[in-house]
């Protein structure tokens, strides 16, 4: 398929009923499988009470997934944060990898102007970067070890 490449970024509050082994077997796998058949890539980070996705691939594929996602009642206080066309994947080697983030610095900063701030603003496009580049070479240094 060569449908122009869209991404969506959100973030939701984690239900307290959810913990790290279910992120790991009832999300992060079923979602593995399902998002490579619909082309989808991304990365999804999670704390002790957030969430943070990154999805690309198709927009129309992007756009069910983004529904159920905010049918989910693992996530709570869905908030969208991008919804733009691409030029390219910035997570093309993951149909999804997971983070456990404990202190990636633009991600707390990006929850934080999400559900902190009395009034967000737009996600500014320099903390998407550096969330991107931040998370690659983490993943790059797991690789290696």
């Amino acid at each position: 398929m060569n449908a122009p490449l869209h991404l969506i970024a959100y973030a939701s509050r984690r239900s307290p009923d959810v913990d790290d082994d279910q992120i790991v077997d009832d999300i992060a796998l079923p979602s593995y499988r399902k998002n490579r058949s619909l082309e989808i890539t991304g990365c999804l980070w999670f704390d002790d009470g957030h969430f943070l996705q990154f999805i690309e691939g198709p927009r129309d594929n992007l756009e069910g997934l983004y529904k159920s996602i905010c049918a989910d009642s693992r996530h709570l206080d869905v908030r969208e944060l991008v919804n733009r066309p691409v030029e390219s994947r910035a997570f093309a080697r993951f149909a999804l990898q997971v983070v456990k983030n404990d202190d990636l610095d633009p991600v707390q900063e990006l929850i934080r102007l999400t559900f902190e701030e009395p009034d967000p603003q737009i996600v500014p496009e320099e903390l998407v970067s550096q969330i991107v580049i931040r998370t690659d070479a983490a993943l790059a240094r797991l690789s290696e070890a």
